[in-house]
């Protein structure tokens, strides 16, 4: 049975280290609404003007992500 798609584009490609951090970032959206909401509008915000802000954007939203992850691996999961 197919599902509902997200608001953004879930299909991942690649491998390695990348392709992992992409399925983090994605689950993080996934399970937190504001974020995800902030994504879709920056990135439409990008396809208007600038990418400039489209990346700081990401990357502030990314910030806790990356801190959940890095976390995980300390821990040994």
């Amino acid at each position: 049975m197919a599902s509902t798609p997200a608001p953004y584009d879930s299909r991942l490609r690649g491998r390695g280290v990348d392709a992992v951090n992409q399925r983090i970032f994605r689950d993080w959206l996934r399970t937190h609404p504001a974020d995800a909401a902030r994504y879709v509008a920056a990135k439409r915000e990008a396809a208007r003007t600038d990418n400039a802000r489209k990346t700081a954007d990401i990357q502030e939203i990314r910030r806790p992500v990356a801190r959940g992850a890095r976390a995980r691996i300390g821990a040994g999961l």
